[in-house]
Order: structure tokens, then C-alpha cells, then sequence
């Protein structure tokens, strides 16, 4: 509800912060809404969600739900796990849904799905290992 109310007042960008471990681990929720800034569970086709700010760590996300996002960037030289159940849906009703990685090396077990023409940036350099069902129906490019 607090996402939601976000977006109807023009939030339109949120970033993760590592905030600190979840018991005893590097290991956040994606469905905590404190984990995120502003504060609110990222989700909608015109939400921008950029990981940053771990500090070259490593960092895991759980998602046992479905989200929504129009772009996704993984920021820096820190490594991002999204795991669980999802999926995460790179979609829009704009301009294409972008993945981007400039820096890190990235392992994603969760699935991932592209609803609308997406395209997929990783830097030389960086990687990212998509380790479960990426459903793309012909709407990606590299």
C-alpha cells in the first residue's frame, strides 16, 4: 500500500541500501519496505530500482513474490543474489525495460520474465548469470 501510494505521488525511482545483515546474514527482503529509499516496496512498470551502496559485498534478495519493474540497474563493484520463488518482471508502458550491470559479477536464481521489449547492458567485466527460467517471448537485445 505504501509502494503503491508512492508511485500515485510521482515516486518514480528507489534504491536498496545493505542497511546491515538479517539474521546473521547479508540476506534482505525484497518485500521490506524499510530495506528500501524511499520507503516503500518497489513495484510498478514505471519504477527505476538501482542497488547500490553495499560496499563492494556481497549482498542477497529474496523475492518469493511477483514484481514489477521498468528498469533494474546493479550498481558498482558489489554482487547481487536475487533468489526465491518470483518472478521479477522487466516491464513498461514507455520506453523499453533496460537491465543494466556496469560493475560486479551477479547470480540470479529467481526467475525473470520481460513483458515488453527489453534491453539487457552488462560492461565488460561484469557478469550476470541468470540460473532459473528468463522468459523473454523475443523481446530482448544485448
Amino acid at each position: 500500500l505504501l509502494a503503491r501510494r508512492l508511485l500515485e505521488r510521482g515516486v518514480r525511482f528507489v534504491q536498496v541500501f545493505s542497511g546491515g545483515p538479517i539474521a546473521g546474514s547479508p540476506r534482505a527482503s525484497w518485500d521490506a519496505p524499510e530495506r528500501w529509499s524511499p520507503v516503500g516496496v518497489p513495484d510498478g512498470n514505471d519504477v527505476t530500482v538501482r542497488f547500490a551502496g553495499s560496499g563492494g559485498s556481497s549482498m542477497v534478495v529474496q523475492m518469493d513474490q511477483p514484481q514489477t519493474v521498468q528498469q533494474i540497474h546493479l550498481d558498482g563493484a558489489s554482487s547481487y543474489s536475487l533468489v526465491g520463488s518470483g518472478p521479477l518482471e522487466l516491464d513498461t508502458n514507455s520506453v523499453d525495460s533496460q537491465l543494466v550491470v556496469p560493475g560486479g559479477d551477479h547470480n540470479w536464481t529467481a526467475p525473470v520474465n520481460a513483458l515488453a521489449n527489453t534491453t539487457i547492458d552488462v560492461a565488460s567485466g561484469a557478469s550476470l548469470a541468470l540460473d532459473n527460467t528468463f522468459g523473454y517471448a523475443w523481446r530482448t537485445s544485448a
